[in-house]
C-alpha cells in the first residue's frame, strides 16, 4: 500500500468502529439500563419489598450524570485505551528502527539492551500503576495522568535530543547510552501504567453508568486494537512521508540524504516515530484530565454507598 492508501484504510476502519461504538452507547444504553433495573420476581412478598427499598435507596443516593456526559467519558476512555495500545506496540515493534536511525544505539547489542530495559520499565510501570491507584483510593484517571506525564516527559526529551542530532549529521550520539536506557524504560513504564488501568477504569465506569461491563470491556479491547494496527504500517508510511517532505524542502532542513540515508533508514524517520509517540502521550494526559470530574463523581457515590 502507498502512504495515502494506508491512511485511508486506517481512517475508514476507525470511522466504522467509532460509528458502531456510538450506536452502542446511544441506542444500546436504554436496553442495558432496563435489564439492570429489572428486579427478579420473588415468591416472598417481604423479600421483594426489601429489594425494592434497597434499590430505591441506592438510586436516590447516586449522583446524576446525563447520558451524553457518560458517553463522552466512555469515548474519552476508549481514545486513551487506543493510544496506550498503539504506543506500547510502537515502542516494542519500532524500537529496532528508531534506536539505530537516531543514533541512540550503535550496534545490535545496544538495541537489544535498550529493548530489554524498556520491557523492564514496562513491567514496573504496570505494577506501579495498580499500586498507586489503590493507594489513591481507586483514582484511576489521576494515576493515568501521572503515568502519561512520565511517558511524555521521557519521550519529549528523546525527541528533542534526536531532532537536534538529526539536523546535524556531524554531531555524535544524541545522548549517552545509560541515559537513553533510562528514558526508554520510563517511556514504556508510563505507557503501560495507562494501559493497565484502562480496562479496570472502563469496568467501573460502565457499572456506574448502568451498562454491561463485559460488553464495555470487549469494545475497549476492540478500539485498543485499532491503535495497535495504526502503530504498524501506517506509522511507517507517515515516517517515510516525513522524510520525503523534508527532502523536498531541503532549503529549510538538512536533507537526510546528506548522511547517505534515505527513507526509513534516515534519522528523520526515527525522530518522526518518537514525535508521534510524544504527541500520543500528551493526548493521553489531556483525555485523563478530562475524566477527573467523572471520577470524583463516581468515588463520591461509592463512599456514600459504603
Amino acid at each position: 500500500l502507498s502512504w495515502r492508501g494506508s491512511f485511508i484504510a486506517a481512517g475508514v476502519s476507525a470511522v466504522v468502529v467509532s460509528a458502531i461504538v456510538w450506536w452502542l452507547l446511544c441506542c444500546g444504553s436504554a436496553g442495558a439500563l432496563q435489564s439492570i433495573e429489572t428486579i427478579p420476581e420473588s415468591s416472598a412478598a417481604e423479600g421483594e419489598d426489601d429489594l425494592k427499598k434497597a434499590k430505591k435507596h441506592e438510586d436516590d443516593s447516586k449522583p446524576k450524570m446525563s447520558s451524553w456526559a457518560g458517553s463522552l467519558a466512555m469515548l474519552s476512555l476508549m481514545g486513551c485505551n487506543m493510544l496506550s495500545f498503539g504506543s506500547s506496540k510502537c515502542i516494542k515493534e519500532w524500537a529496532p528502527v528508531y534506536l539505530r536511525n537516531t543514533g541512540l544505539a550503535s550496534s545490535e547489542l545496544e538495541v537489544a539492551t535498550l529493548i530489554f530495559w524498556s520491557e523492564v520499565g514496562g513491567s514496573a510501570g504496570a505494577v506501579a500503576g495498580g499500586f498507586v491507584s489503590s493507594r489513591l483510593g481507586g483514582r484511576h484517571s489521576l494515576t493515568c495522568v501521572l503515568s502519561a506525564l512520565i511517558a511524555s516527559s521521557s519521550l519529549g526529551t528523546l525527541l528533542w535530543c534526536c531532532w537536534a542530532s538529526a539536523l546535524d549529521p556531524a554531531r555524535a550520539a544524541p545522548m549517552s547510552f545509560p541515559v537513553a536506557c533510562a528514558l526508554q524504560a520510563l517511556a514504556l513504564a508510563g505507557v503501560n501504567g495507562v494501559r493497565t488501568l484502562a480496562g479496570l477504569h472502563g469496568a467501573e465506569l460502565a457499572a456506574f453508568l448502568g451498562r454491561r461491563v463485559g460488553a464495555t470491556n470487549a469494545w475497549l479491547e476492540a478500539v485498543g486494537q485499532i491503535g495497535s494496527v495504526c502503530a504498524g504500517q501506517p506509522l511507517g508510511a507517515l515516517a517515510a512521508f516525513a522524510v520525503s517532505t523534508l527532502v523536498a524542502h531541503s532549503s529549510f532542513f538538512i536533507p537526510p540524504s546528506s548522511s547517505g540515508q534515505t527513507g526509513l533508514d534516515s534519522p528523520i524517520a526515527g525522530t518522526t516515530i518518537i514525535g508521534v509517540l510524544t504527541i500520543a502521550s500528551v493526548i493521553m494526559v489531556m483525555l485523563n484530565v478530562a475524566l477527573l470530574p467523572q471520577e470524583a463523581l463516581r468515588l463520591s457515590h461509592k463512599a456514600k454507598v459504603e
